[in-house]
């Protein structure tokens, strides 16, 4: 079985949780209410928990504070992933600190953002903790008018005794970083929920965020806005938050596997010699009324057909140019999952180049074959570790050798990003001949004649290909993994379990 495959789910539910779509699962809890649990399943199974937390301190401020934990199956192993924030605001709703507490992997990320108002102006404080590391920086106040937690659930609270049914609000979530993120809720008239066993009276609305756009949920509220059941559709899976108490919450459980479902079984011409593949052409469907829109971008290009198709060219060793992209900080900077200046990252990336006398080309493939022999330990049993981590650990799986060359290669002065997508496997999770979700690494590199975007695959070598990524990767998505960033997961979540792929054409180079 090949380890290096991403299950789609480890890498969507954690972006999820890092883009603060589920924020909107927060239950509207109230000051005088010690705490309010959650139950989350995934298609009617159990996968982990949730509590939130609204108290006043011995200050008078008001914390609102909401954890959440979530295992599931990969193969053998299985994935812990767990989320804190925490917001202080002053009784008047005045912002003070905001923090979060993220493990996606081994280690532990600690971010802190302390909102500070002066004579000179207003900013922001933010301090970044992740092992023995620690980065403080100043940032600006957040632009455009928001609102506080506790002062947006009495928004939402106050617009619905209005008899309101459209609300929208303008917060910030600790989970999404100081970008304000747009929630809009519709009413869309009283229901009758399952809770804990009993029918419980609700209105049912939908409700958005900006951070995942194109992504629906369905709440079911009480009358003070509290969330009773929760329900957001991820492709053809859904996630469910459920109010319970916190013994049932609390409660053991075998965590589901999810990999098989996320598999992709192919129609049309054989795929023989999956690494020897320097050229293929496929064609993508989406079940339902959905076109999907394939980037073109290093070796592929794509185009949707008049019957809704996306008809997608993937050839080894071409490359699509980089244009604006090449002065882009967001390809060159830090983030919590890619921190080039790490001085073991930075390290690592130095002694590879020292030792290449060859041009860009020959220099990023140098890091990329480094971060295919650091990484000892192909398990499942990594979430998504960041970049430092996997420095550390030498541990992960295509995930982890993804963001580790994502580093390296910004350490070495190649902006990079990380590809989500798919790729063709013999043998996976108990079934053969499948496409399964991956991760790889695209960098810009100019050898004279512009700036151009290559593919490098540090978990799936194919060295009898042109371009060393056989034409068996199918690129859904790309992402900087920008402190905050989504990972562009809206686009994989709305094709999750209704992909279907057809090959072709295939061209093999001959042994």
């Amino acid at each position: 079985m090949n380890k290096t495959i991403a299950p789609s789910l480890v890498i969507l539910l954690a972006a999820l949780l890092g883009a603060g779509a589920l924020s909107i699962a927060r239950s509207g809890q109230r000051p005088d209410e010690p705490e309010r649990w959650m139950v989350a399943l995934l298609d009617g199974q159990r996968v982990g928990s949730a509590v939130e937390r609204t108290i006043t301190d011995e200050r008078g401020n008001l914390r609102s504070t909401l954890e959440m934990t979530l295992k599931i199956g990969r193969a053998q192993d299985t994935v812990e992933i767990f989320m804190a924030s925490e917001f202080i605001e002053s009784p008047h709703h005045e912002p003070l600190e905001m923090s979060t507490v993220q493990r996606l992997g081994a280690g532990e990320v600690r971010e802190k953002w302390q909102f500070i108002r002066g004579v000179a102006g207003s900013e922001v404080m933010h301090t970044r903790e992740e092992g023995q590391r620690s980065a403080t920086q100043t940032l600006p106040w957040p632009e455009g008018p928001w609102t506080t937690p506790v002062a947006t659930r009495s928004a939402i609270e106050a617009a619905l005794k209005q008899g309101e049914k459209s609300i929208s609000v303008r917060t910030i979530d600790p989970t999404s970083g100081l970008q304000p993120v747009e929630q809009r809720f519709r009413v869309e008239g009283p229901a009758e929920v399952d809770v804990m066993g009993k029918k419980v009276p609700a209105t049912r609305w939908s409700a958005t965020t900006s951070a995942l756009p194109g992504v629906t949920s369905t709440e079911f509220v009480d009358e003070q806005g509290r969330s009773l059941r929760t329900e957001l559709a991820l492709g053809a899976v859904t996630l469910v938050l459920v109010a319970s108490d916190k013994d049932v919450a609390q409660s053991p459980f075998d965590p589901p596997e999810i990999m098989a479902r996320t598999l992709v079984k192919p129609t049309g011409q054989p795929v023989a010699q999956a690494r020897a593949t320097a050229a293929a052409t496929y064609r993508l469907r989406v079940t339902g009324d959905r076109f999907l829109s394939i980037p073109t971008l290093g070796m592929q290009s794509g185009r949707v057909e008049v019957d809704g198709s996306t008809l997608v060219s993937v050839r080894s060793g071409s490359a699509s140019p980089a244009g604006k992209d090449a002065q882009s900080p967001e390809f060159t900077g830090s983030s919590a999952m890619i921190d080039p200046q790490d001085p073991t990252v930075a390290a690592m990336a130095m002694d590879v180049l020292s030792r290449v006398r060859g041009g860009p080309v020959q220099r990023a493939r140098a890091l990329r074959d480094a971060v295919a022999e650091h990484i000892k330990d192909t398990n499942l049993g990594v979430g998504l570790a960041s970049a430092s981590e996997v420095a550390r650990t030498r541990t992960g799986d295509c995930t982890e050798h993804a963001v580790l060359l994502a580093a390296m290669l910004r350490a070495g002065g190649f902006p990079s990003r990380v590809v989500s997508g798919l790729v063709y496997v013999d043998d996976f999770a108990g079934e053969k001949g499948v496409f399964g979700y991956h991760m790889w690494t695209q960098a810009i590199v100019d050898e004279g004649k512009g700036p151009i975007w290559i593919d490098l695959d540090a978990a799936i070598p194919s060295p009898q290909v042109p371009g060393e990524v056989d034409a068996t990767h199918i690129a859904l998505s790309t992402s900087a993994l920008a402190t905050g960033d989504n990972m562009s997961v809206a686009g994989l979540a709305l094709v999750l379990g209704r992909l279907s792929i057809e090959v072709v054409d295939v061209r093999v180079i001959a042994p």
